[in-house]
Order: C-alpha cells, then structure tokens, then sequence
C-alpha cells in the first residue's frame, strides 16, 4: 500500500516560486513485536526513521540499505512494500541562495538482521547524538509532539510524527 500526502510547513503559507533547493530520501520503516525501530537525538529528543538523502548514482532501495546501516548498525534483509511518498517544503533553507526547500520522501516497511555493527554517522548526526531505539509508535508520537510544542523544531519532526501516525492508523 503506497500512500501519498502533501503537506506545508505549519508556520505560513509557502509561495512555491524562486529557486528551489531539492533533495530525495529513503527511509525504513522496522517493526518487530509491536515496536518500530527509530532514531532518537539526545539534542533535539525527537524520533526519526533510519534513513536519509539518495546519493548521486543511487536508487531509493540502494539509499534506504545504507543509511540503515550506517544510522542503526543493521542490515535490511528483505524491503517488503512502499508505505508512503511524502513531499515536504520548508521555506527554512539549508542554503541562503535558495528561496525554499523541498524534500521527497519514500517510505518503505524493511526486515533487519539480528546482527548488530557500529553506526556510522556523519558528523552532522554524531551532533545530533544520533541511537537507534526500539519504542511503541505511541511512545514516538508522545515525544515528538512534545518537541513540537518548542522552540527550534527540526524540519523533520513534523514529517516523521505525520507518518508515524499514519502507522498508527493502520495498524490500529
């Protein structure tokens, strides 16, 4: 089941025109014995899916294989079906010479191995005190609207509370 949402940033109204700065992800979704796989910051103590930009040459799937790997020290070993294609724009840049920015998001339910390697972050997420964390989606949900409520929301603790209670949703 592949489900596909739109959405803006919840401060304002964004015009779409100027230049833009565009990235696509990959993200795993891990669920085992009724709790998903996430990562959590211990700066922001927010919740994320493993996951992260496609790299020049890569697919979604090859994408989505790495940063598991690199973010939580495990393997994919089975990609079972897209669950969603999220589109974010976010007038916050990463870049000052772009008007806005726009990510696309896809979303895909993985199997993991039990073997456990060392993360490899990038310096950005060694920062962020990236860990990979088993939790109940609700446990998730509660603390990423929590991090909502505050100031300085990371552009992506939005995304991920939306999917996460798509999740929820469907899993009842």
């Amino acid at each position: 089941m592949i489900k596909k949402t739109f959405y803006i940033s919840p401060k304002e109204e964004i015009l779409m025109d100027g230049k833009k700065l565009y990235r696509q992800a990959s993200r795993a979704i891990i669920i085992r014995d009724s709790l998903i796989l996430m990562v959590y910051s211990k700066v922001n103590k927010d919740y994320k899916f493993p996951g992260g930009g496609i790299e020049k040459g890569e697919t979604k799937i090859d994408a989505v294989v790495r940063e598991v790997l690199e973010e939580v020290g495990r393997t994919i070993t089975n990609i079972k079906s897209q669950f969603a294609f999220i589109t974010t724009i976010n007038k916050e840049t990463i870049r000052n010479e772009y008007d806005y920015f726009q990510m696309d998001s896809h979303y895909f339910f993985c199997e993991i191995n039990n073997k456990l390697s060392k993360q490899n972050l990038s310096q950005y997420e060694a920062d962020l005190c990236f860990i990979p964390k088993w939790v109940t989606i609700e446990k998730a949900i509660q603390t990423n609207e929590n991090v909502l409520k505050g100031h300085n929301i990371p552009r992506w603790t939005l995304r991920e509370t939306r999917v996460l209670k798509m999740l929820r949703n469907m899993i009842g």
